[in-house]
């Protein structure tokens, strides 16, 4: 059975078929293209895949046929999250799946590295903000003769949780999670024994899946916007930023906007927040540049303070516009 076959057999252009199994033979998904094909015998699979080099079916398929399916495997994985019978049992980890497979299509491996690890576990210390939640801390007496010692209360504390969504699901589906560990304390006249029960609630965990849910519907709708129409909403911004460039070189600070362009381009949160910085300062030496008049106060605002305050910057460009307002220029 070749690619045209297939394509006739499940209604999609020939060409999608080309790429997608290129990207399957790629990861090695040899279960996934049977699925595809509709092959009944594991040698025509491997036939299928492997008869020509998937380097070679890749370059056939090329990027856009490529881009064109993770557009699609987008789309479903958003319909899966946001349909109205919607269940993290049954809908989240297939959409989740879906959005992988999209994202290795692409080759955007930042998000990659977290929707791999929502899957299958976070390996270290760095987890995003939904992940940590607020664990019940609790003690309880082993026996009527050893009370608790004065001073522990029931409280919460915050916990990383590594586990994979499925660990995750299945959790908040029974009794949440929970761990028991037998204490002693002792002072210089009295021992205690008790136990401290540490408990994450089933409804912290639907609320963290509520989260989990949200993050990757968004990615996706974000990711559809790209890949359809981010060659025009490029186009657009190198438009402004052109004329933007022009005006800030007329001034002498254009430099700052082409190093806050290159950080933001980057996949790394301290490229960001140098961007974020940088940003602040170009406005900085923007407002330095349209306001000069050496008061201390705007009187056609109200008196807008224009010295010692934390609010120059913005303070200056107000006042800059009004009076492009007032003079129509």
């Amino acid at each position: 059975m070749d690619c045209g076959q297939i394509a006739s057999r499940v209604g999609v252009e020939k060409r999608l078929v080309e790429a997608h199994l290129g990207a399957l033979a790629e990861e090695g998904y040899v279960h996934l293209a049977k699925t595809l094909g509709g092959c009944a015998a594991r040698s025509t699979s491997r036939a299928l895949i492997y008869g020509d080099s998937p380097a070679a079916t890749v370059e056939r398929g090329g990027a856009e046929e490529r881009q064109g399916y993770a557009v699609r495997l987008f789309q479903e994985a958003c319909d899966s999250l946001w349909k109205e019978d919607y269940s993290h049992e049954t809908d989240l980890q297939t959409a989740l799946m879906k959005v992988q497979h999209a994202l290795r299509l692409v080759n955007w491996t930042g998000q990659l590295e977290v929707v791999t690890s929502e899957l299958t576990g976070y390996p270290s210390e760095e987890l995003p903000a939904w992940r940590v939640v607020q664990e019940t801390v609790d003690y309880q007496e082993v026996s009527a003769l050893q009370p608790i010692p004065p001073g522990l209360t029931r409280h919460e504390e915050s916990f990383k949780l590594y586990d994979s969504v499925s660990t995750i699901i299945g959790a908040a589906r029974g009794i949440g999670f929970k761990r028991e560990r037998l204490l002693q304390l002792q002072s210089e006249n009295r021992a205690w024994s008790f136990k401290e029960v540490r408990v994450i609630e089933t409804w912290k965990l639907q609320k963290l899946l509520d989260a989990v849910r949200q993050v990757f519907f968004s990615l996706c709708s974000q990711s559809i916007t790209q890949l359809r129409f981010g060659e025009s909403v490029e186009s657009i911004f190198d438009k402004y930023r052109e004329a933007v460039e022009g005006q800030l070189g007329k001034l002498g600070i254009a430099g700052n906007l082409e190093a806050v362009i290159h950080d933001l381009s980057r996949e790394n949160p301290d490229s960001w927040r140098a961007a974020a910085l940088g940003c602040r300062n170009l406005l900085s030496d923007l407002a330095k540049k349209l306001w000069q008049a050496p008061d201390s106060v705007y009187p056609p605002l109200n008196n807008m303070a224009l010295r010692g305050t934390t609010d120059l910057v913005r303070n200056k460009l107000r006042a800059w516009l009004h009076q492009k307002g007032l003079r129509r220029t």
